[in-house]
Parts: C-alpha cells; sequence; structure tokens
C-alpha cells in the first residue's frame, strides 16, 4: 500500500513537471533560456521532484543506484571541464552545467521508483491528453486574430497569432512535440490494456491523431514533419508482427490522420509550406546549411578540445570575420550576433568541447542503443521511434539548453526504456542528521520558490518595458518600484536590461523627458556594480533634472 501511495505521488509530479510547460506570463520571448517562461515553470518542477525525491531517500532510508548511470556522469564531468577550462562566458557555461546536473539529479530520482507498464502508460497517456491542449492553444493562434480567448482569459499564449506556436512559443518546438504525442498515440494503441478501453477511453487518441497531423503538416515545420512521418513509420515497423491484432483501432487513427491530413486542401499553410523548405535546403540556399558548414569547419579547427562552453557566438564571428564568410549571400542580410547555436545538437557541442569531450558520450550513447536493441528488434524501434521526434528537433533546430520538455522527456524515456541493472544500498542515520537534511530541504524549496518568482518577475518586466505606454495604467507599481527591479539582477536579462536603460537615457535627453531621467535615476540607485558609462548618465541626468527645478522656481 505504502509503495502504491509513493509510485501515484511521483506520478503526479512527472505529469506536473510536464504540464508546467502551460505555465506563462507576458514575456517578449525571443527562445533564449528563461525568457520564455515555459522553462522556467518545468525546470522550478522538476527541481521539486527532485527535492521530494531526495527527502524519500533520508526518510527511508532506501537508495536505489545503478553503476550504468554513475560511469555516465563520468563522461559529463570531463565535458564540462574541458569546456569549463576555455570559457569566457561563465553565466552560459553556469546556466548548461546547471540544465546537465538537474538532468543528472532528475534520472537518479526516476531510479528510486518501481514502475509496471501501466504506470508509464497512465504517464503517456496524460501526455497525449497534454498535446491536445497543446493543439487546441495552437487553434486559437491561427483562428482567433481578435483575440477574444485572450481577452477572457488573460493567458498570454492566446494573444499570439497567425501561427502555430502551443505555449511553446516556437513553431519547430511545438510541431515537433506535437509530433512526438501523435507517434505516442499510436504505441499506446498497441497496448492491450488500452484495446479493452471503450470507445471514450481511446477518443483522445483518435482526436490527437486528426489534430496533432493536421497542425504539423500545416505548420510548415520541416523538423515537425519529418519528426512526425519518420516516427510513425518506425513504430509501425517495429510492431508490424502484432499491428493485424489491432486492426479496427489503427483503422480508425489512420482514418483521422488522413482527416487531419485533407484539412491542407481548404486551410492554407503557415508561411512558407514544407515542400518548399526543402527546396531551398536541397539547393543549398537555407541559411541552415551555412550554419553546419561554417560550424563543421569551426569545429575542424578547434579539433580535440572545442573553443569552450558558451564561446560558440563569439567564435563564430571571429570565425566568419578572418574568413570574409560575411560575403556569403546567404548571410548578407543577416544579424549575425543572433546566431547563437549551429541548430545542430551534436554539432554544438563538438565545437564547444572538441572530440576529446565528445567522444566519451557518443560511445555511452553506442552503449545505450546496444542497451535498446538487445530488448528486441520491436522494442528497439519503438523506442526509437518515441525518442526521435524529440531528439530530431535538437539535431536540425533548436538545442534542449532552449526548451526544457524536450529534454526533460529525452531523459524521461532514457529511463523507460533502458535496462538498468541497480542495487539496494540501505544505510542508517541518527535522528538529528534526519532533521538537518530535512531543514536543508526545507531551504531549497523555499530558495526555488523564490527564483522562480523573481525570475517570472523579470521577464514580465521586459515585457512591461518594451509596452509600457499602453499598461501604465494596469501596473502603475511598475513605475513606483522602478523599471526592472528583478531583471537587472537576473544575468539572463542584464545586457538587454543596460542596453534599454541606455537607450532611455537617450532618448529622455533628446526629448527632454524628465519623467524618463527619474526612472533611469530611480533604476540606478537600485544597482551595485555597472560600468562606469552609466554613472556619467547619472550624473547628468541630476543636473538636467536640476537645472528644470531651479527654472521651474524662476518662473
Amino acid at each position: 500500500m505504502l509503495q502504491t501511495t509513493v509510485n501515484l505521488i511521483g506520478l503526479i509530479l512527472l505529469g506536473i513537471l510536464y504540464y508546467a510547460n502551460l505555465f506563462s506570463v507576458p514575456n517578449i520571448g525571443q527562445q533564449s533560456g528563461l525568457i520564455t517562461p515555459y522553462n522556467l515553470g518545468v525546470y522550478v518542477v522538476a527541481s521539486l521532484f527532485i527535492v521530494w525525491n531526495l527527502y524519500r531517500i533520508i526518510s527511508s532510508k532506501r537508495l536505489v543506484v545503478s553503476l550504468f548511470v554513475v560511469v555516465f556522469s563520468f563522461p559529463f564531468t570531463l565535458l564540462l571541464i574541458i569546456g569549463g577550462l576555455q570559457t569566457s562566458d561563465w553565466y552560459e557555461y553556469k546556466y548548461q552545467a546547471g540544465a546537465i546536473f538537474v538532468g543528472f539529479l532528475f534520472v537518479f530520482a526516476l531510479m528510486q521508483y518501481r514502475w509496471e507498464n501501466h504506470h508509464w502508460f497512465s504517464l503517456f497517456y496524460a501526455f497525449v491528453i497534454l498535446g491536445l491542449i497543446q493543439g487546441l492553444i495552437a487553434l486559437d493562434q491561427r483562428f482567433d486574430p481578435f483575440g477574444v480567448l485572450y481577452t477572457l482569459s488573460g493567458y498570454f499564449p492566446l494573444k499570439m497569432h497567425n501561427a502555430y506556436l502551443g505555449s511553446l512559443q516556437q513553431k519547430n518546438m511545438f510541431a515537433s512535440f506535437m509530433a512526438f504525442a501523435v507517434v505516442l498515440s499510436v504505441f499506446l494503441l498497441l497496448q492491450p490494456s488500452f484495446k479493452r478501453l471503450n470507445v471514450w477511453g481511446r477518443f483522445p487518441l483518435y482526436a490527437l491523431a486528426f489534430l496533432g497531423v493536421f497542425l504539423v503538416t500545416n505548420s510548415g515545420s520541416r523538423v515537425g514533419f519529418l519528426a512526425l512521418t519518420i516516427g510513425v513509420a518506425l513504430l509501425l515497423w517495429g510492431a508490424r508482427m502484432r499491428l493485424y491484432n489491432h486492426k479496427s483501432s489503427l483503422g480508425l487513427w489512420v482514418i483521422a490522420s488522413l482527416l487531419g491530413l485533407s484539412l491542407n486542401l481548404f486551410v492554407p499553410v503557415v508561411g512558407v509550406n514544407v515542400a518548399d523548405k526543402f527546396s531551398s535546403v536541397l539547393t543549398g540556399l537555407d541559411i541552415r546549411w551555412f550554419m553546419y558548414e561554417s560550424g563543421l569547419k569551426l569545429f575542424l579547427e578547434n579539433f580535440w578540445f572545442g573553443v569552450g562552453i558558451g564561446n560558440y557566438p563569439s567564435a563564430l564571428q571571429e570565425f566568419i570575420f578572418a574568413h570574409q564568410l560575411w560575403l556569403d549571400s546567404r548571410i548578407v542580410n543577416f544579424d549575425i550576433s543572433r546566431i547563437t547555436h549551429p541548430h545542430n545538437e551534436l554539432l554544438y557541442w563538438l565545437i564547444q568541447v572538441g572530440v576529446i569531450g565528445m567522444l566519451p558520450i557518443l560511445l555511452g550513447l553506442i552503449a545505450l542503443l546496444v542497451n535498446w536493441f538487445k530488448q528486441g528488434r520491436e522494442r528497439f524501434f519503438v523506442l526509437l521511434a518515441l525518442s526521435l521526434p524529440l531528439i530530431l528537433q535538437a539535431l536540425v533546430s533548436y538545442p534542449f539548453e532552449l526548451s526544457a520538455t524536450h529534454y526533460f522527456l529525452v531523459l524521461l524515456l532514457l529511463v523507460y526504456g533502458t535496462q538498468f541493472k541497480t542495487q539496494v544500498i540501505k544505510f542508517q542515520l541518527s535522528r538529528m542528521i534526519q532533521v538537518g537534511v530535512v531543514v536543508v530541504l526545507l531551504v531549497m524549496v523555499l530558495a526555488i520558490a523564490r527564483y522562480a518568482y523573481q525570475s517570472a518577475s523579470a521577464s514580465f518586466e521586459t515585457y512591461y518595458f518594451k509596452n509600457r505606454l499602453f499598461l501604465y495604467k494596469k501596473y502603475p507599481e511598475q513605475e513606483v518600484k522602478g523599471y526592472f527591479k528583478y531583471a537587472s539582477g537576473n544575468e539572463l536579462y542584464r545586457e538587454l536590461v543596460l542596453n534599454n536603460m541606455q537607450n532611455l537615457f537617450h532618448q529622455a535627453v533628446r526629448d527632454n523627458n524628465f519623467y524618463d531621467l527619474k526612472q533611469y535615476l530611480l533604476w540606478y540607485r537600485q544597482q551595485e556594480m555597472l560600468p562606469k558609462v552609466y554613472k556619467a548618465y547619472a550624473v547628468q541626468a541630476e543636473q538636467l533634472l536640476e537645472r528644470s527645478n531651479k527654472r521651474r522656481v524662476s518662473e
């Protein structure tokens, strides 16, 4: 009974973790780390899940470990050491190292559970429902141009229009997640336990087939289209010996999918269609080819140890100017400072840590695939089909560091699919140590909550500042406490804040806007460390305000 309760709590927390990608506050987007709030929501719940399981370990005095996972941690440690020795961007290094560390703790926490297939299938079914919710959000984004639902609900993703984004705020992230959910719906239909469900129990699987296929194909996303077609094909091929036993369920699924596909005859594709995008790739005119070509050459120039974690943007710019690549027609009108990754996870890490840093990890991934293959061909193809939409997203679009949902889904599938040899370690702790550890865990929960609040507030502050002329009456407290109270202390927003406040000052001087000069001084006095130029701005602002006051007195 106790183990059942523990498993149930774990499943509920995991469900909340992935549903946290629905979390949103008004933000300016840009798909940069926590600047997209759903990443914040997922990481916060993942951290709480880890803390909960640390508490379970202490209270039960029982620890489950795996030699496979322990050994796998050494290549990642080597990667962080090599990447850290050369880094000049310590914020990006801390962000990526933190993501890897949280990922390992997440896997470690998952290993503490003894889940049967019905536990996993319940969780996967919840993902299907999540896919339907994301799909409905995307439908409103495309077909509600007047923002009626946004006006009624205030839910920020519903404010975005003319594109399928869901709450993920990026087309490829959304399309690849929907492709994963659609593949998952086929997988569940092939399970004997789902064959016994009534039609209403299976209805979400058919609904997702209809909605998901339509949204992925109508979005114009290449990665979504590839993920959907290859994922479904791999799954059906792997389970081909059992398809006849589920012919009625699969027949309804195929009909729903074809109906969703046929909607493209009546609804224009958003932006450039998939065929045209593939054409630009095949002809070499796509900017992605430039990123891949320049990234590969940059890697070869730094073959053994890479350029360092976080140094890719600056290293690429130096490489482009050194080889006069700015004349390349694919980037003539493109701001190369916006290129923060090469749109390929593997190439990204090869550039950052070189062969020495990546080779042990690649060998570990091969060992993982061997582990899957030893479980049987069907199991191997099924696991490939489920993970491919998520991995493909990272290989041709945005890396895992920019999509927490994809990152933690891949980790979950690794634990689900891999057969670990585990060992249970029982230990004893004195009452005093137990109490001390519990206090530390409570402090961690409070720290996570504080970080979540400050990060969400910082995200909102950037949105407020950009739209303050329209929002100041609705949020007067933002004017009282000053701009960027929390964003100024968040390294993610630091450069954005400094640029905005510099522009605010110059525009205020130009327009004799004394209100904004006061706001600049209010912000400046709350800061501890700033470049010297901002002090000079503050002195000039004080002088201008003083002259204005004297002029008013004399009048």
